[in-house]
C-alpha cells in the first residue's frame, strides 16, 4: 500500500497537483488504525490509502483540506476525554473521538502543494539567468529552446522543451510564462502562452518594442481581456539595468503576483513606421580624417562594404556572403536577418523578402510598393 501511495504522490507532484498525506504516528488499541499507516487525500476531498474506519476518515478529510488551505502540517489527536487530557501539549490538535471504541490515534497531516512551474521561452543569457533564480527559489524551471538546445545548454533548468506547444506541453494555471525570445519571434510565443491558462504571462522587451508587438497581436485579432493578460514590459522597473539584471526584476514580478494575486496588465503602443530612409553606418576613417556616412544597402549585412562594379541586389533580397551566413535586411525596420532559419518571409514579383517579426511581414504584405519605393530611391 505504502509503495502504491509513493507512486501516486510522485504522479501528483509531477503534474503539479495539491495533496496530503496523513501518517498514524501514534496508537492505542482497540483501534481499526496502526502506526505508519497512510492515506493521500487530494484537494477534491479523495482519498487514497487508509488510516482509520469511517469515524475517524471524514476528520482527516477535513483537517487535510485545511493543511492544504494554510500551506502547514499539523497534528491531530482523536480519542476519548481523558486522550485528549493526558497527551495534550502545544501545538496538537485534540477532537473527541466518535466511534464507539475506545480507541485513540494521533495523525500527522503533511500538505504537498504545486511547486511553482516556470516556462522560460527563449535563448539568451536573461533566460539562463532566471533559470539559476527560479531554480533558488525550489521552483520546476522549463526552458523552451527550439534551436536544438539541450539541459548541457542549459545547466539551470529542469526541463528542456523544443516545441512553442506550451498548452499541449501541460501549462495550466499554476504555470508563470516568460517570453525571453528578444524580437526572435515574440509574437508566436506569446499566442502560445495566451492558448494556456497560465497565471502569468510577461514579455522581456523594451517599451518600445512591448508596444510593437502588442500592436501586432491586436491587429491580429487577439480580444482585449486575452491581451490583458501579458505583462509588457515584464519586470518590476528597476531603471537602467543589464540583461541578466531584468532576470531579478522579472523573478520579483512573479514572486509579488504569487504574494498579491491580481490581474497584471501589459502595455500597448503603436507598430513599426514606415522606413523613410536607407539606415546609416559609420565607415571607419584613418587617423586625421573625418569619419563618412555611408548606406548600406538593403539586402547586405549591416555593415560598411568596399564600392563594387557588381549589380546590387534587389531591395529585401538575401545575398550570400563567403565569410558568414546568408543574410537579408528587413526592408521595413532595417533589421538584418539570416535567411536560414528565417521565421518570416514573403514572395513579392518572384523576389523573397526576410523579415525580423510577423508585424514588419504584414506592414510589408499590405504596401510592399511603399517600403521598395523608399530603399530603391536611397
Amino acid at each position: 500500500m505504502a509503495k502504491d501511495l509513493l507512486e501516486l504522490a510522485h504522479e501528483f507532484r509531477h503534474g503539479g497537483e495539491a495533496f496530503a498525506l496523513a501518517t498514524v504516528v501514534w496508537r492505542r488499541p482497540p483501534s481499526s488504525g496502526k502506526v505508519g499507516y497512510k492515506a493521500l487525500v487530494t484537494s477534491s476531498g479523495d482519498v487514497s490509502g487508509w488510516v482509520a474506519g469511517a469515524c475517524t476518515e471524514p476528520l482527516v478529510v477535513r483537517q487535510s483540506l485545511k493543511a492544504m488551505a494554510e500551506g502547514e502540517p499539523r497534528l491531530m489527536l482523536i480519542g476519548a476525554p481523558e486522550d485528549l487530557e493526558t497527551r495534550a501539549r502545544d501545538g496538537l490538535l485534540t477532537f473527541p473521538t466518535s466511534c464507539a471504541s475506545e480507541g485513540a490515534l494521533e495523525i500527522y497531516i503533511e500538505p504537498q502543494l504545486p511547486t511553482p512551474q516556470l516556462v522560460i521561452v527563449g535563448r539568451s543569457p536573461v533566460v539562463d539567468t532566471m533559470a539559476a533564480l527560479a531554480n533558488g527559489l525550489g521552483w520546476r524551471t522549463v526552458i523552451v529552446d527550439d534551436e536544438g538546445g539541450s539541459l548541457s545548454d542549459h545547466s539551470a533548468a529542469d526541463e528542456i522543451w523544443s516545441s512553442l506547444d506550451l498548452k499541449g506541453s501541460g501549462v495550466n494555471g499554476r504555470s508563470y510564462v516568460v517570453v525571453a525570445t528578444l524580437g526572435h519571434y515574440d509574437e508566436d510565443a506569446l499566442e502560445a502562452a495566451l492558448a494556456t491558462d497560465a497565471a502569468y504571462i510577461g514579455l522581456v522587451a523594451s517599451k518600445k518594442r512591448a508596444a510593437t508587438v502588442m500592436e501586432f497581436l491586436q491587429g491580429n485579432g487577439i480580444p482585449e481581456e486575452q491581451l490583458a493578460r501579458i505583462k509588457a514590459p515584464a519586470g518590476l522597473d528597476l531603471g537602467r539595468i543589464k540583461h541578466e539584471e531584468m532576470a531579478v526584476a522579472v523573478i520579483a514580478e512573479i514572486v509579488q503576483r504569487k504574494a498579491l494575486g491580481g490581474n497584471v496588465s501589459g502595455s500597448t503602443g503603436p507598430v513599426h513606421g514606415k522606413a523613410e530612409a536607407a539606415p546609416s553606418v559609420k565607415k571607419a576613417s584613418a587617423p586625421g580624417e573625418k569619419s563618412a556616412s555611408v548606406s548600406a544597402p538593403v539586402g547586405l549585412p549591416a555593415k560598411a562594404s568596399e564600392p563594387t562594379n557588381e549589380a546590387q541586389p534587389a531591395p529585401g533580397a538575401a545575398t550570400s556572403l563567403s565569410d558568414g551566413p546568408e543574410e537579408a535586411i528587413d526592408p521595413v525596420c532595417d533589421m538584418t536577418v539570416t535567411v536560414k532559419g528565417a521565421r518570416y518571409h514573403t514572395e513579392y514579383e518572384g523576389q523573397t523578402y526576410y523579415f525580423c517579426c510577423p508585424a514588419c511581414r504584414k506592414l510589408f504584405q499590405e504596401n510592399p510598393q511603399d517600403y521598395l519605393k523608399v530603399k530603391l530611391q536611397a
